[in-house]
Order: C-alpha cells, then sequence, then structure tokens
C-alpha cells in the first residue's frame, strides 16, 4: 500500500515515503489485530460466564473454552487482518446443546464492515460490476483476497433479499411522531425512467431516528410519494405521525394528506438552502453516469448504505418533551405553551 502525496522530494526520498507508507499500513494492520482480537475473546468469556450454571451430575460445567481455531483473514479498510477466533465446547446433548456465534466475528465472515459500504458506494456513483476488483484493490491495496466480480455479485444477491424482507417488514407496533421525508439522486442511471430514490425516516417516542422505507419513484411525484406512504400504512403505521419535515417537492406535500390527514408540516431549511445553491450554472453540476443501473440493485445499495449509518443515528435533543407532542400540547420556538 503506498500512500499518494505531493512529493517534490529526490526519486529517493520519494521511494523512502512509499516504504514508510507501506510500513505503517502493516503497523496499522498489527495494531488493529489486537483490539479485535481482545473484543472476540472479551464476548466469549461473557458467554460462557452466561452458561457457568450449567453443570454435570459430577459438578463439571457444560460449556467450556476449546481452544482456538485456524486463523482466517478477514479484509479491513487497512487490508486483511490475520484474526483467530476462539471456541466453545457445549457438552449437552441435543437438543439442549447450543453454538456459539460471535457477533463481532461472524461465521464465515471475511469482509469487515467497511468493505461492505464500500461496494454499495462504489455502485452508487456509477462504477460497473466489472470494475469493482480493480476500484477495490485501488483502495483496500492489492493483497485483498475475495473481491472478483462473482464475489460482488454474491454479496448483491444476499443484499437483494434482505432488502426484500426489510422492505416488507410488520409496522403495526411502530409509532413515528416525527416524518423526514427527501428526494435521492444518485450518478447511476436507474432503468424505467426513475430517475429518484424516495426516503422515509422517523423518530418514535423515545427520541430514536429510524429509516422507515425506501423506494424508487418517478422523480418526486405525488404519485411515487402516495404510493410509499400507502405502503408503510397497510403495513401497519396507522397512526398520523405529529409532524412531516421535507424540502420543497410539491409532491410529497401532496401525497401527504391523503394518507396521514392530521400530520402538521414544516419545509427543510437545508433543503432550501440546497436549492438556492441549485441556482447555479449547469456547467457546475454533477453529472450522471450513462451506464444503466437495475432498480433492484440501487435499492438494495441505498438500503445497505443506509442499514450501516442508521446505528450512529443521533437521538433527538429534548426527546424528553416528545410524549408533550404526542398529547397535543403545543410549542411555540422549541417553548411549551401553557394552557389558557
Amino acid at each position: 500500500m503506498v500512500w499518494s502525496v505531493g512529493c517534490t522530494g529526490s526519486p529517493a526520498d520519494q521511494g523512502q515515503i512509499a516504504i514508510d507508507a507501506g510500513g505503517s499500513a502493516k503497523i496499522l494492520r498489527q495494531g488493529a489485530r489486537r483490539p479485535f482480537g481482545q473484543a472476540v475473546e472479551a464476548e466469549v468469556e461473557q458467554w460462557i460466564a452466561e452458561h457457568a450454571h450449567l453443570i454435570d451430575e459430577r459438578g463439571h460445567r457444560q460449556v467450556v473454552r476449546n481452544g482456538h481455531a485456524h486463523p482466517r483473514k478477514v479484509v479491513t479498510g487497512l487490508g486483511p487482518i490475520e484474526l483467530t477466533m476462539p471456541r466453545v465446547h457445549d457438552r449437552r446433548n441435543e437438543p439442549q446443546r447450543e453454538r456459539f456465534t460471535s457477533s463481532i466475528l461472524p461465521l464465515y465472515l471475511r469482509k469487515a464492515k467497511s468493505v461492505e459500504q464500500l461496494i454499495p458506494w462504489l455502485y452508487l456513483k456509477g462504477v460497473s460490476t466489472s470494475d469493482f476488483t480493480e476500484a477495490l484493490a485501488a483502495l483496500l491495496g492489492p493483497d485483498c483476497p475475495g473481491l472478483s466480480a462473482s464475489t460482488v455479485t454474491r454479496l448483491k444477491q444476499v443484499w437483494e433479499e434482505e432488502y426484500r424482507q426489510w422492505a416488507q417488514r410488520d409496522l403495526s407496533s411502530e409509532h413515528y411522531v416525527y416524518l423526514w421525508a427527501d428526494g435521492v439522486h444518485f450518478n447511476v442511471r436507474l432503468e424505467e425512467d426513475r430517475q429518484c430514490i424516495l426516503v422515509l425516516m422517523g423518530a418514535t417516542a423515545e427520541g430514536k431516528k429510524e429509516l422507515i422505507a425506501i423506494a424508487d419513484g418517478y422523480r418526486e411525484s405525488e404519485q411515487s410519494w402516495k404510493s410509499l406512504l400507502l405502503d408503510v400504512k397497510q403495513r401497519g403505521l396507522t397512526v398520523d405521525p405529529s409532524l412531516a419535515t421535507g424540502d420543497g417537492a410539491l409532491g410529497f406535500w401532496k401525497a401527504l394528506p391523503q394518507v396521514f390527514p392530521t400530520t402538521r408540516t414544516q419545509r427543510c431549511w437545508v433543503h432550501k438552502t440546497a436549492n438556492m445553491l441549485n441556482k447555479l450554472p449547469k456547467r457546475l453540476h454533477t453529472d450522471k453516469t450513462k451506464g444503466c443501473g437495475s432498480r433492484i440493485a440501487t435499492l438494495t445499495m441505498v438500503f445497505k448504505l443506509a442499514e450501516s449509518v442508521e446505528p450512529r443515528f443521533r437521538r433527538l435533543n429534548g426527546h424528553d418533551l416528545i410524549g408533550d407532542v404526542i398529547a397535543g400540547i403545543r410549542f411555540t420556538d422549541g417553548v411549551k405553551q401553557q394552557a389558557a
């Protein structure tokens, strides 16, 4: 791995920088292995401790450690890291016997989450599947295994099934107090003249932000937004949210009262600013790739990217006041209004 730097020194100095960069990357990979391994070891110890009460007639523990499995390489943003998985032995008979599965290093894992985020990002930037190997090698280093076009294709198939299940999940137990709606355009040109990805997010009564739905639409038309809103309502989201925030796209605002008639509306200042910047000369705008992307593949990649960042969503400020919003108490500029 060589850092690309603007070096103006002698060829010998430039060579030294390349060597130092490669050595630094190796040191970083070695440093990453230790906390990764320690985290897995701690996970195993906790799992065994939770099963310490299981003993046989001779007083021996039923769930114990059993050495380590053969080392395996996991691809990370720093390149491949060799990790060793501790083994756990459950001496009980079926069906009581349990199998330990690490949430940090799942069975058969060969790619870290950073790579699974990188592949959707490249796709949405317009990079074709056949070019993924070269692009990933440039970003992660040439020694990273398992990054062929066929591997990417298999990953896409798995992710597509995950997206289908997520897009059909039951929402009857959910109650979103706030909604955020937006239409997102990507470099990849969608098929069937669908030019936009519609994204709906919500906030629960506890102030937790969640991704609700992702769908493709004809630009940001009323019919496309109405179809998305009706879908989430049919899957159980029957309580009208208190407030919806979005940009100035008329399609969402026309569709919203047809599905959630009591939801109040609010323009998004970020979008208003962006709309003003959009008035820049056309020569300064981003061009879309000429290649045509699959609908389901594009939706899947957006879903995987959103899924990867959702755990880092920040809880809403003032979430302790959301109960008052649900109860119908009005706020003016963030200040609770006392009943007359």
